[in-house]
């Protein structure tokens, strides 16, 4: 039940906290972790330029760049982006839970980003991901300069889409991508489905026991998690489902 009361307070949190800005680090130092870091701060608020991390015309983003972080003992929540999205694309969302105490993270999906689809219709993609998230909280964790003022016991994860899907992983789940062929035809000579005709699938796929809770929105490809599938799963979920899912998630599942 504390587990669930921390999800419950970050949502009442973004809904009653009053306005401030969010201080802002961006990670633009290694193209591996390129994204940014938002996190309680009581400076106003200001636009902060992207400079390299610029993508899809996005030039800046709200915040207060290098703002000193106010409070301790923060919850931590990493954030991960659909299908060729990036690291501020749930601005809103992150905003919210900066101000409403939290520190938050976010990066490009190598591989997978607005700026980056090289990997983007490969299986590959669906181990990378989660590994990803993994080097984001080592990182913050271990690495950040800012790394005392967060509360190590309560580390939460938002995803959206096949965001939603990497924070499935991470929270134990195993997808079976053998379930892909479900979807290739003899004409559909997609990287994906040739992947799948050679044999090059994805195992053991890594999870994470640091993160405590997840909220996750329009899944994608669920259809790869079974119910055996997903036995391992022992932390707290929220899901979120969109009336008509979007492409790749099924409202029927």
């Amino acid at each position: 039940m504390a587990k669930l009361y921390w999800i419950c307070a970050a949502v009442l949190g973004c809904l009653m906290s009053p306005v401030q800005a969010a201080g802002v680090q961006l990670l633009d130092t290694d193209p591996n972790l390129a994204g940014a870091i938002w996190y309680p701060c009581a400076a106003a608020a200001q636009r902060v330029p992207l400079g390299k991390l610029t993508v899809q015309f996005i030039e800046s983003i709200e915040g207060t760049k290098d703002c000193p972080v106010t409070g301790t003992n923060l919850p931590l929540v990493i954030v991960s982006h659909g299908r060729g999205g990036w690291f501020g694309q749930h601005d809103d969302t992150v905003q919210a839970l900066a101000n409403a105490g939290f520190v938050v993270a976010s990066i490009n999906l190598p591989g997978d980003n607005g700026n980056d689809s090289s990997q983007r219709d490969s299986l590959s993609i669906l181990a990378t991901r989660p590994a990803s998230i993994i080097r984001l909280l080592d990182f913050i964790l271990n690495d950040w300069k800012d790394r005392a003022a967060i509360d190590s016991s309560r580390i939460g994860f938002f995803g959206f889409s096949l965001g939603a899907y990497t924070g499935l992983v991470l929270a134990g789940g195993n997808p079976d991508l053998r379930r892909f062929a479900l979807y290739c035809s003899d004409a559909n000579r997609t990287r994906a489905c040739e992947q799948l005709r050679s044999g090059d699938i994805p195992s053991s796929l890594p999870h994470e026991p640091r993160i405590r809770a997840a909220v996750l929105a329009d899944t994608a490809i669920n259809f790869a998690f079974p119910a055996d599938r997903l036995a391992d799963i022992t932390i707290p979920l929220l899901i979120w489902r969109s009336e008509f899912g979007g492409a790749g998630v099924d409202p029927k599942n």
